[in-house]
């Protein structure tokens, strides 16, 4: 009986031990086909991220292979200010840039008259100057300048950015900056001194309302208003100063002179 006993316990241990080696050799082959597919799922991975990365590459030389034929296709652009002021026989009301001399002003019994050459400058439409790329022509000041070279200049002081054409105005180009017209935005023109590229439209011949003074800060900071009365003395006594577009400035109201802003400039 001991015998048979020990027999039955043998062959339940080797029964056992079969069924371990087993389990075991499987848990060894789940490992390696896991391993197996993570290899083949990251070879995949790799695979894609290569494709994309040469989609992408293939994507960005078409691109900039189709920008470069757009470019050489593009017509250049004949750009034109917009309409500009127009001197009539009247002026509609507001303020002026001016140049007249003291022989200008003309004094009788009926009436005080004085002639002025009135200026304007070019004003641009804003996506027309910094869309301007070279080979493009600008009519400037009724001229026409072919860009040869288009750049952009940002201020460290203000922050302004000012579009350079042709080198700007430090190499006998032209600096175009933006600015506000009530809710018009436009470009022009800035010379030295920030001041316009001033153009005479013509002179005009005006009477002065009653009450107009000329306000001369030619001298003095603090400004001195002068009569009509002691006006001609006035701008004889004040010479070699003189009246031009890039001081003066007049203010028009129903066709009458009702002001005259004479300021400092270095």
């Amino acid at each position: 009986m001991r015998k048979k006993w020990m027999t039955f316990m043998g062959m339940l241990a080797m029964a056992v031990c079969l069924v371990s080696c087993e389990r075991a050799e499987n848990t060894v082959q789940e490992k390696e086909t896991a391993k197996i597919q993570q290899e083949t799922v990251s070879e995949e991975k790799a695979a894609d991220s290569q494709k994309e990365q040469k989609e992408t590459l293939q994507d960005l030389k078409q691109k900039k292979a189709e920008a470069a034929v757009q470019d050489e296709t593009d017509e250049p652009k004949y750009i034109l200010p917009m309409a500009g002021l127009v001197l009539t026989d009247t002026l509609k009301d507001g303020e002026y840039a001016a140049a007249f001399e003291s022989e200008d002003l003309v004094i009788t019994e009926e009436e005080m008259t004085l002639t002025v050459v009135i200026f304007s400058y070019d004003r641009y439409v804003p996506e027309d100057i910094f869309e301007m790329k070279e080979k493009d022509t600008v009519q400037i000041a009724g001229q026409d300048i072919l860009a040869k070279e288009v750049g952009i200049f940002t201020s460290p002081v203000s922050g302004e950015s000012d579009i350079l054409l042709n080198g700007g105005m430090e190499q006998g180009g032209y600096d175009f900056r933006c600015y506000a017209d009530g809710d018009m935005l436009y470009y022009r023109i800035v010379r030295e001194n920030d001041f316009p590229l001033y153009q005479s439209i013509g002179s005009i011949t005006l009477p002065f309302a009653e009450e107009a003074v000329f306000v001369d800060y030619c001298m003095d900071n603090e400004g001195a208003e002068v009569s009509l009365t002691e006006l001609k003395a006035h701008l004889e006594e004040t010479q070699p100063y003189v009246c031009s577009e890039l001081n003066t400035q007049i203010t028009v109201t129903d066709g009458v002179i009702t002001g005259i802003l004479r300021r400092y400039t270095p």
